[in-house]
């Protein structure tokens, strides 16, 4: 049976989650919170709310959204427009503040995408368009280091040298504005949530969370890696201002007359969404792996600090900074619901090309614009948000034999760089249909997100965790009864599936107020795995290990 999700309120004393002295007991009053999701699929502003009974919940009503397109005119290209990106999210404010939704908040936190860059002149002013983290465009530079120097980089940053990180990025953004063309030098890099900060709060500072994600930051010491500066060839007064762990920004200027509900209220550091996610549904503690399913599928766990004494990152994993006393490492996939939305768009015979702007119209890569706005649409479709996850079971566990090989949307560091337009399905015979495909796409998904648990749990002696909980999350694993079935018989233990809607921005809400989401017993629908499939899927896994293996020498770019 399926049980409302809810979550008791406990406050933290003093640590990561800093409350002002002068607030009282949340369980004495109300208190109201604004949460930004700064998402590559929409903008949301979404008010919430704590209060007797000790619950974190949105405010009914107050929740403003504007989809985004990503910009795919160029191969490999992810772009969007950063002035058009905050006119979407001053347009969201302007929609709470005109229903009076803003009146009583006290805090902003916000949630946002890992990852993004863009030049800003000296002005100040968007000098590009902003880099999303599915932008593939940058090259490899040629650094004067040794493989084993860059194990080392990895170690200490938590980050692969790879195109998603700034150690691609500001050498290919520099280079292309010292072209011929008579543009001026880049005067600085800063990711979104920051250029949103220098516009609204006078002061673009960049919080540890946002700076892990870069590939610059040591995240044991919380500063610039020296190393990956000389990597990146850029200085740090090229970069954001790194913000303390007591910063907190206010609204600068005319934006107070604007929402005078939010002229008072504190600003919190960004927070990076996959780090939210996992407070949003309750897994801040090292016996819990949060696996969330939408576009792309990731399975991280969050833990405390130990400092540069830590065991060494496994090569599968990443690690990035929570704030300053915890870190977040995990798994993230290319593929998850936009690799059943093109299996199932085989198998129905119809598309998942989006309609309606100029970005996806009329393009062979438009059917991967669908595969970034599939996050947080309606159902998680595709790019009119009409894919359907609650079709019947397509085929069998095991597929008859087919598997999928999931680069259809490339790799995600530090895997092999695989590019996107690579992906396979091996097996096919003449008694098999696109339901098969359907079928061993999700499987892809789930043997994905096992190998990760599995590198997760290989350090779990030294955290005293047998093993670790597993909270599934996200838009298309939510309406699909048999994919939860398929991930459980796969993992071969139960897993939790809480319905937490907006948990970016849920996280980040409750990391600004103190709340503490996972206090007690997370509420919502047990899946156990069926013992007659988790023998074939683990069979099926074991071929689909041997197949990835031998295929992914042919499909992984090669290093210089």
């Amino acid at each position: 049976m399926i049980k409302p999700a809810g979550h008791a309120i406990t406050t933290r004393p003093g640590g990561r989650w800093r409350r002002p002295a002068c607030r009282s007991s949340l369980a004495k009053m109300t208190t109201r919170a604004l949460g930004l999701d700064l998402g590559s699929s929409s903008v949301r502003a979404i008010v919430f709310e704590t209060s007797d009974p000790g619950r974190l919940s949105a405010v009914p009503g107050a929740l403003a959204r504007r989809p985004r397109r990503l910009v795919l005119e160029q191969p490999g290209q992810a772009t969007f427009d950063a002035a058009g990106y905050f006119a979407d999210l001053v347009a969201c404010v302007d929609e709470l503040h005109a229903a009076g939704a803003l009146e009583g908040v006290s805090d902003v936190a916000v949630g946002s995408q890992w990852h993004s860059v863009l030049v800003l002149d000296a002005a100040g002013r968007p000098a590009t368009d902003v880099i999303s983290w599915a932008d593939t465009r940058p090259r490899r530079p040629r650094p004067a280091c040794t493989p084993e120097a860059l194990e080392a980089l990895r170690q200490r940053t938590g980050c692969a040298f790879a195109p998603m990180y700034w150690t691609w990025r500001v050498p290919w953004l520099r280079a292309g504005r010292r072209g011929g063309d008579g543009r001026a030098p880049a005067a600085r890099f800063v990711g979104l949530p920051e250029y949103v900060g220098l516009e609204l709060l006078a002061d673009p500072s960049m919080s540890v969370s946002m700076a892990s994600g870069t590939g610059l930051l040591s995240t044991f010491e919380r500063r610039w890696d020296e190393e990956a500066l000389d990597l990146a060839g850029v200085r740090p007064s090229e970069l954001p201002p790194l913000a303390p762990a007591d910063w907190e920004g206010h609204l600068a200027g005319a934006w107070c007359q604007r929402w005078p509900g939010l002229a008072d209220a504190r600003w919190h550091p960004a927070m990076g969404d996959g780090a939210a996610a996992n407070l949003g549904v309750g897994c801040d503690r090292p016996s819990r792996a949060a696996m969330t399913i939408g576009t792309s599928a990731a399975v991280r766990v969050v833990r405390p600090d130990r400092g540069p004494g830590h065991p060494g990152l496994p090569a599968g994993l990443w690690r990035y900074c929570v704030d300053y006393e915890q870190t977040v490492t995990g798994a993230a996939y290319s593929s998850g619901g936009q690799l059943y939305a093109w299996a199932l768009a085989l198998w129905e015979g119809s598309s998942i090309e989006g309609t309606g702007s100029r970005e996806a119209a009329g393009r062979p890569e438009s059917g991967r614009q669908a595969a970034y706005e599939a996050e947080r649409a309606p159902g998680v479709g595709g790019a009119t948000g009409t894919v359907r996850f609650d079709v019947p079971v397509p085929a069998p566990a095991g597929s008859d034999g087919v598997l999928v090989l999931p680069w259809h949307a490339g790799t995600r560091p530090p895997a092999p760089l695989v590019p996107a337009g690579r992906g396979a399905v091996v097996g096919l015979g003449l008694r098999h249909n696109g339901g098969h495909i359907v079928s061993a796409a999700v499987e892809a998904v789930c043997f994905q997100l096992a190998g990760g648990l599995a590198d997760l749990e290989a350090g779990l002696d030294q955290w005293r965790e047998a093993r670790l909980e597993v909270v599934v999350n996200g838009g298309a694993i939510e309406g699909s009864p048999w994919w939860k079935g398929r991930l459980a018989a796969t993992l071969g233990r139960r897993v939790l599936c809480p319905i937490v809607p907006e948990t970016t921005a849920m996280g980040a809400v409750a990391a600004a107020l103190g709340v503490d989401l996972g206090a007690g017993t997370i509420e919502g629908e047990v899946v156990e795995p069926a013992a007659a499939d988790v023998a074939v899927l683990a069979q099926a896994r074991q071929r689909w290990a041997e197949c990835y293996g031998k295929l992914l020498p042919i499909a992984t770019i090669q290093p210089d």
